[in-house]
């Protein structure tokens, strides 16, 4: 089976006991949450390589610069059309140069679709609940990329952690 790879940012400390503390309050609530070692920003999605070893090498020779402002989520809300609970915020301007510069680091064309900066919070959220949008006011600048690879084990997907460099 071909691997799948992907680029993202895992949230800081603070965001992870944040995200625990919703877990266990909205226990109840009948959703799968995301387990916490699997919460990220995703900058690149996942794809199939081709060279493998290559695509690794590439990664690891990146010299990516910290964003040099915050990266703010602002609201949890149910994203209907995916069935998902997410946290979303605004687009870092100093985010987008950053997977400009990773699409060209690996050959990759501009994606059509407007990036949206989100962490997935839960998935397989029942259609028919309504879950109010909660403001929240998490920030972070991160200081490390990670190169993950999903990996699919007895119905669950997991996000093993292939590599990971330093922005600063």
């Amino acid at each position: 089976m071909p691997r799948r790879i992907f680029i993202g940012i895992k949230p800081d400390d603070h965001i992870i006991r944040d995200i625990k503390s919703m877990h266990e309050q909205l226990a109840f609530l009948p959703v799968h949450w995301v387990p916490l070692e699997n919460l990220h920003t995703t900058l690149i999605p996942p794809w199939k390589p081709t060279n493998y070893e290559k695509d690794l090498e590439t990664f690891n020779s990146l010299k990516i610069k910290q964003p040099s402002a915050p990266l703010t989520f602002t609201s949890v809300t149910f994203f209907k059309p995916k069935n998902m609970l997410w946290a979303v915020g605004h687009n870092s301007e100093t985010l987008c140069p950053i997977i400009e510069n990773l699409r060209n680091a690996f050959n990759f064309a501009k994606d059509e679709r407007e990036y949206l900066m989100h962490i997935t919070l839960a998935k397989h959220v029942a259609a028919e609940l309504s879950i109010p949008e909660v403001k929240i006011q998490w920030q972070f600048v991160p200081t490390e990329l990670t190169l993950f690879e999903t990996v699919q084990t007895k119905g669950e997907t997991q996000y093993k952690t292939l590599s990971t460099i330093s922005m600063t």
